[in-house]
C-alpha cells in the first residue's frame, strides 16, 4: 500500500475544522489571510525519499499535495518535524527539504 496523506485539518479547540481546498485558500487570498500547512515527519520523509530518487512522485502518493501546492497560494513549513528524529536524519531532511 502506498503512502497518501490526506489534507490536513487545523486543530483548534472549540473551532469547527474547514476542510483544505482550494476554494478555501482561494477565500483566504481574498480576505487578505494568510494559509500555512505543516509538515510532519512522514510527509518530510517521503518528500526525501523522491528527492533522493529512491521512489517518484506518483508512487510516493504525494502526487495530489505538490499540485494542491503548485495550483495555490500557501505557504509550507516543516513545523516540529525537524525536532521528531535524530540528528544525522534531519540534517537530510533539511537539504532535501529547501
Amino acid at each position: 500500500m502506498t503512502y497518501a496523506p490526506k489534507f490536513i485539518k487545523p486543530s483548534r479547540k472549540g473551532d469547527e475544522s474547514p476542510k483544505l481546498s482550494n476554494e478555501w485558500v482561494t477565500l483566504n487570498n481574498l480576505r487578505r489571510i494568510e494559509t500555512s500547512i505543516v509538515l510532519d515527519l512522514n510527509v518530510l520523509s517521503t518528500m526525501k525519499d523522491v528527492m533522493r530518487g529512491k521512489t517518484n512522485l506518483a508512487e510516493s502518493g504525494l502526487e495530489g499535495l505538490v499540485s494542491f501546492f503548485n495550483a495555490n497560494s500557501v505557504f509550507i513549513t516543516p513545523g516540529f518535524g525537524f525536532s521528531e528524529a535524530d540528528k544525522a536524519y534531519i540534517e537530510d531532511l533539511v537539504i532535501t527539504y529547501e
